[in-house]
């Protein structure tokens, strides 16, 4: 995930950011620490995840 600072970056062009089942091959604590990091990313940018995995949406939850 080395690509979320770019994120942020005040000359990256988009407004958003899409990541396709991030969470794959990620332990519970990896899954808690992602779910931090995007809801931090979603008070400045859209974010879209797309994943079958469960894990992600209950962390987002509590983050």
């Amino acid at each position: 995930m080395r690509f979320l600072p770019r994120t942020f970056l005040p000359e990256n062009p988009f407004r958003f950011l899409v990541i396709d089942d991030p969470v794959q091959s990620m332990d519970p604590a990896k899954v808690d620490g992602l779910a931090r990091v995007l809801a931090l990313l979603a008070e400045h940018r859209q974010v879209v995840v797309d994943t079958h995995d469960t894990r992600l949406p209950q962390a987002l939850k509590s983050a």
